[in-house]
């Protein structure tokens, strides 16, 4: 009886070392898995930048080519035909491709210039300007306040607008920034604005100077 009581318990002190070391495998197998995809994650991220940087150096090079090209024929204008205009399409570089396109942002309203002091009525035209743009896109031509009032320095909303205290309302609350939009995607913080409509405006506006 004791004997068998015996084996019983070895067996038991058997089975309970497997279950730790399965136990011990399965941590150890995840544990190389998360490992794994973080250097999957960090050599994908190191490969976008290095992409994100060439891209850049071959914007450079391309559009001062283009201005050795004007100067050497004594004409200074842009047209599509540029250098500068064409897409940079699939460049290999390494194991990536690079695509790339260079856009002129004079070419497209600024949405800061909604700010700008000085003359009323040429503020009251910037403003109209982009309301029609806005009418054109079928945006409702009302969001234009929220913009005004996003940019603008002070805290008096417009007719349609909103200023800190309605920020101040949301969850999580935040407040105007009172300031110069810094990129496009910072639209999404303004009342009204959504994702659908930051596309429709991404390709006509900009917020570079």
């Amino acid at each position: 009886m004791r004997r068998s009581d015996e084996r019983g318990i070895a067996l038991l002190l058997t089975l309970l070392v497997l279950a730790l070391l399965v136990a011990m495998i399965l941590e150890f197998d995840a544990e190389a898995r998360r490992e794994y995809r973080d250097a999957a994650a960090f050599r994908d991220n190191f490969k976008a930048t290095v992409l994100a940087r060439a891209a850049v150096q071959a914007a450079r090079g391309t559009l001062q080519q283009d201005l050795a090209k004007d100067r050497k024929a004594g004409q200074f204008f842009d047209a599509p035909t540029d250098l500068w205009a064409l897409p940079i399409k699939d460049y290999v570089i390494g194991d990536g491709l690079l695509t790339a396109q260079i856009e002129d942002e004079r070419g497209k309203l600024n949405l800061n210039d909604l700010a700008a002091g000085g003359d009323p009525i040429a503020k009251k035209a910037r403003v109209q300007r982009v309301k029609r743009l806005f009418e054109l896109l079928q945006i409702k031509p009302d969001l234009v306040d929220a913009i005004v009032d996003w940019v603008d320095q002070d805290e008096t909303p417009e007719p349609t607008g909103a200023e800190s205290l309605y920020y101040e309302t949301l969850r999580p609350p935040y407040r105007a920034a009172n300031a110069p939009l810094q990129t496009l995607l910072e639209l999404r913080l303004i009342k009204g604005m959504t994702p659908d409509i930051l596309a429709k405006l991404s390709k006509l506006v900009t917020v570079y100077p």
